[in-house]
């Protein structure tokens, strides 16, 4: 789909940070994600990804990162563009908050403890990197 081509820049910048976490906790995982989600653009992998580290940080709650996420998922450019509108939005003011995770570390150590479980976790994994994200 062409509006997934779009947002390649931005999801490879989104995978690009969510590695400078994963590569200091695990690094075979990070080589296999730099591989295989990197390295075939797995656009709705890194939306996602971004989207439940932002509930982590409680940026949005459930009911949004539900609503966002069916917007991603969804077959209408329309509500993919919203939604990665929103993303972008909700990350940049993240980012005003906190830093980067390279450029101010201290400010993930307590999300670095749950990276692996609960952002980075075997259901997020599964459906997007097994399956193409869109049941």
């Amino acid at each position: 789909m062409k509006h997934l081509e779009k947002c390649k820049p931005f999801c490879k910048e989104i995978i690009l940070e969510h590695l400078t976490i994963i590569s200091k906790l695990n690094t075979q995982l990070s080589n296999i994600l730099l591989n295989r989600v990197y390295g075939l653009g797995y656009n709705l992998f890194a939306l996602s990804l971004e989207l439940v580290l932002l509930k982590k940080m409680g940026y949005i709650d459930e009911d949004v990162h539900t609503n966002i996420l069916n917007m991603v998922k969804s077959k209408s450019e329309y509500d993919f563009n919203v939604a990665v509108l929103a993303i972008t939005n909700i990350r940049k003011l993240r980012i005003t908050e906190h830093g980067s995770m390279e450029t101010n570390p201290n400010a993930y150590t307590l999300i670095s403890k749950i990276y692996l479980s609960e952002i980075l976790n075997l259901k997020l994994l599964n459906e997007f990197v097994c399956n193409d994200g869109r049941k």
